[in-house]
């Protein structure tokens, strides 16, 4: 089955950080109840250290979220200076 997907477009900020590199954040809402079958994860067309609601999750393109999500949630996404963002989004994948 294909995941149904969340695009995560607008709304990011860009701060530099003190070793050089970018955090790029944004709030999002928590997606529908997901049934015990489903998975959500944030996928990046950038590589970088991604975190939600302050817990780091993991490095790559692909990164689940395995923490429990509020109402409203905060992703932060870290990557060298100059690399772009490009496309973010969050997927809910069936197992």
């Amino acid at each position: 089955m294909t995941p149904h997907r969340i695009r995560l477009a607008g709304f990011w900020t860009a701060t530099p950080t003190a070793d050089g590199r970018v955090e790029h954040a944004r709030s999002f809402g928590k997606p529908r109840t997901n049934d015990p079958t489903e998975t959500l994860w944030v996928v990046t067309a950038t590589s970088g250290e991604v975190c939600v609601n302050g817990t780091f999750l993991g490095d790559g393109n692909e990164v689940q979220i395995g923490v429990e999500l509020q109402p409203r949630n905060q992703l932060a996404i870290l990557t060298t200076a100059g690399d772009l963002l490009g496309d973010v989004a969050i997927e809910i994948r069936r197992s």
